[in-house]
Order: C-alpha cells, then sequence, then structure tokens
C-alpha cells in the first residue's frame, strides 16, 4: 500500500476557498479539507494501522471507493451471519410496501417475499417470484466519465428494457436512478411504463437522501427481475438482498450493456462454476 499519484482524474476539485468538493451523497455542504489517492492490494485489516491507527488529526475520514477492499471473512458465514442481520428500518419498509401495493401490484404474499420477524428464522423454501414488474439501477453522474465503457445510453437502457419487459410479460419497470431531470424524462418518454418512487417532502426531511436511496433498493429487490449496474455498491446491496430473499441468480445477476459492447457482455448471472482438483474456478 502506498500513496501515489491517482490512476484516473479524481473526482474531486478544489474551490476558492480551497475546500475539496465532490458528490458527498447529494449533501452540497459537505466538502473536505485534504484529499490523496492510495493504492492497496489485500484486505481491509491493512488500512486499520497506517489511516486508523493514529496517522491522522482527522476528527472524520471517508474512504472512496473502500467497498473495493475485502472484507477479511468476506463470504464466510459470519460475514453473512452479520449481512442478513442488517434488516431495513420497519418504517422504510412500510413506505417502500405501500407503494409496491399502490403502483406495482406487488405484495409479499403474492410474490412469495415473505420474511419472518427474526432473520434468524428464515430459510429458503424455494424461488421467490417478485411483483409484476422488473427493474433497474441506472447510475449516471460521475459513472458517464469514471466508468464510461460501461453505462450504455438512455436509448439503449430503453431498448434492453422494453426487451425484458416482454420477456417477462409485465408492463411495469421500477427505475432507481441518479440521473438528471431531462435524462429521466427522456426514459420515461421511450419506457411508458416507467415507474420513479419520488418522496414527498416530509419523507424527504424524516429519512434524508440515504433514507429514500433504500426504499429504492427495497423496491428494487423485489422486482421480478433485476438489472444493475457494474462496480456500483447500490446495486450490490440489491443483488445481496435478492439473495437473501432467495430470488434466482438468473433474475438477479444481470446489467445493461454499454451501447458499444456485445449483448453478451460480461453477466455474472451466465457465470458457472468449474472444479478442478486444486481450486474452484469461475468461468
Amino acid at each position: 500500500m502506498h500513496e501515489r499519484d491517482c490512476i484516473d482524474s479524481p473526482v474531486y476539485e478544489t474551490d476558492t476557498e480551497g475546500k475539496i468538493r465532490g458528490w458527498f451523497w447529494g449533501y452540497e455542504e459537505t466538502y473536505a479539507k485534504k484529499f490523496k489517492c492510495v493504492s492497496v492490494q489485500g484486505m481491509s485489516k491493512m488500512f486499520v494501522q497506517p489511516i486508523c491507527g493514529g496517522n491522522t488529526t482527522a476528527k472524520s475520514l471517508m474512504l472512496d471507493r473502500g467497498e473495493n477492499m475485502l472484507h477479511d471473512m468476506f463470504g464466510g458465514k459470519n460475514y453473512w451471519d452479520c449481512r442478513r442481520s442488517m434488516v431495513f428500518s420497519h418504517k422504510l419498509i412500510e413506505i417502500a410496501n405501500n407503494f409496491r401495493s399502490k403502483f406495482l401490484d406487488s405484495n409479499d404474499i403474492e410474490d412469495n417475499t415473505v420474511m419472518p420477524e427474526n432473520w434468524k428464522n428464515h430459510k429458503c423454501n424455494g424461488d421467490a417470484t417478485g411483483g409484476p414488474y422488473i427493474a433497474a439501477h441506472v447510475r449516471r453522474k460521475d459513472f458517464l466519465y469514471a466508468r464510461q465503457e460501461y453505462v450504455p445510453s438512455i436509448k439503449q437502457v430503453a431498448k434492453v428494457l422494453s426487451e425484458k419487459m416482454k420477456e417477462y410479460n409485465v408492463n411495469k419497470v421500477f427505475i432507481a436512478s441518479d440521473g438528471t431531470k431531462d435524462e429521466m424524462e427522456e426514459l420515461k418518454s421511450l419506457l411508458p411504463g416507467m415507474i420513479m418512487f419520488k418522496p414527498s417532502k416530509a419523507e424527504l426531511n424524516n429519512f434524508k437522501m440515504g433514507g429514500v436511496a433504500i426504499i429504492d433498493q427495497i423496491l428494487c429487490s423485489h422486482a421480478r427481475y433485476f438489472m444493475g449496474t457494474k462496480e456500483s455498491t447500490f446495486s450490490f446491496r440489491i443483488q445481496e438482498e435478492r439473495e437473501i430473499m432467495c430470488f434466482p441468480k438468473h433474475t438477479t445477476f444481470n446489467r445493461i450493456c454499454a451501447d458499444n459492447a456485445k449483448d453478451d457482455c460480461e453477466q455474472p448471472a451466465k457465470w458457472k462454476i468449474v472444479w478442478n482438483s486444486d481450486n474452484e474456478i469461475w468461468e
């Protein structure tokens, strides 16, 4: 691990007051005093001593792209026990469920997504079905330049989702996106069945943008079919929720290919495991 020049152009800029600004979850009043790039390969415990062990006088520290650090026990029993125990707030679930019922004709009984009050009592008894709609996380903003090779155009998004709606015989598609108003209006014009969650002023004041994002995740998690954005933490969390609720992988681990990519761009749902005498090999 070492400090170095940034590999990609930083998404942060210094303003006239010397404050470092960028995308801090939509909170415009948030800024940083210092910024540096660090290159690292390894597990998250590598960061404990050099960064959290006293080498800074800062009261707050943000690790952007911190999700790329591997959990020391990632994928193991302890990891999944912890992840499954992270249940969303009942208030957020209630808002999402009311929205599902009113606009998406979806409920847990018919969708086979009923979850017990205690997460420890949940076991998969067959595959979840999901509501009569598909969902997509359409990541825009900084991904348009930081991950431009992965990001499809709005027309491409509409084309792919229209095909999936026909395939799954539904007429509604729920969209979670950080796209601009103009982008979403364009997508709506191409996808008449498009639905988005628009919080009221009271909901936005109570739950902030983070709570609204969770409501979007809940709604995406309950869809009959989901398409995410490559390398997006937001999509990862939705996929984990769908795994926990027992959705099959072919309806969960999918993404929309960029315009200039082949239609069969990397799709985790199509991966298979091949075993040899030494290791587990992904193909």
